[in-house]
């Protein structure tokens, strides 16, 4: 489910709640669209989603193309390691996945 939009120039911020599959995927690329549209950096947070189907992953490679030709950047937020570990294996250089929040406050070591 679109949880929210958010246009705040120069970024727009997509907040993703729903499944991440194919049944979703029209959805998300609608989405990503409109963000696109508004032109500017492009967030997509994907937090709290264990699943990403592969129709996903392509519409955010395609949509990291298109914003990288233009001179911005997509950046997709994900905390759960099962949906982090697509990404390298992919071609999303065009997309930075974003490192997930730290969850203690213990300094690094």
């Amino acid at each position: 489910m679109l949880d929210e939009t958010e246009t705040t120039p120069p970024v727009s911020r997509v907040r993703w709640t729903d499944a991440c599959d194919a049944s979703t995927a029209a959805a998300l690329r609608a989405a990503i669209l409109r963000a696109e549209q508004d032109g500017g950096d492009v967030v997509i947070d994907l937090r709290g989603l264990s699943v990403v189907d592969p129709t996903v992953v392509d519409a955010l490679r395609r949509a990291g193309r298109t914003i990288a030709r233009r001179g911005d950047r997509l950046t997709v937020q994900a905390d759960q390691p099962s949906v982090r570990r697509i990404f390298p294996l992919l071609d999303l250089d065009a997309v930075r996945l974003e490192p997930p929040p730290r969850t203690d406050d213990r300094p690094d070591r």
